[in-house]
């Protein structure tokens, strides 16, 4: 199993940041995928500013994970979560965040919250990766 867990870390750099629901989330990706990420956490932080909401941290954790700053990320997830515990977008990405850490406990209680959560509005790439991270974590046969 331990020669498994850095695979998934490595897989889930993979995942692409799925689009949380403002048109920001959209901008915000943008300026991340180009590399301008001044700008990126410009438009996030004044998201926050205009209307801090789940979504608004989602954007700036995304931020934050873009830039490999894995523990400012993990605190915008958990504010994000306070708000709306049922975001599969904050979970996935706070576990990722806590294996890339080495938190690997965490992150597969991390990933078990996940698994409760309805999956009806989830992003296929979210299923597998929670599911990859308990079958390797091995909570799950």
């Amino acid at each position: 199993m331990k020669t498994v867990w850095p695979l998934l870390i490595s897989a889930c750099c993979l995942l692409i940041l799925a689009p949380a629901k403002a048109q920001e989330s959209t901008q915000v990706n943008e300026l991340l995928g180009q590399k301008q990420f001044s700008k990126a956490f410009d438009l996030a932080n004044q998201k926050l500013k205009d209307k801090p909401d789940a979504n608004a941290y989602l954007i700036r954790g995304n931020a934050y994970w873009s830039i490999c700053d894995y523990r400012n990320a993990i605190a915008d997830y958990d504010k994000s979560l306070a708000l709306d515990g049922n975001s599969i977008d904050a979970l996935v990405h706070k576990g990722i965040c806590q294996a890339r850490l080495g938190n690997r406990e965490e992150s597969l209680k991390t990933f078990e919250q996940a698994a409760t959560v309805d999956f009806t509005n989830c992003n296929p790439h979210q299923i597998q990766t929670i599911g990859k991270a308990l079958i390797e974590g091995g909570r799950l046969e």
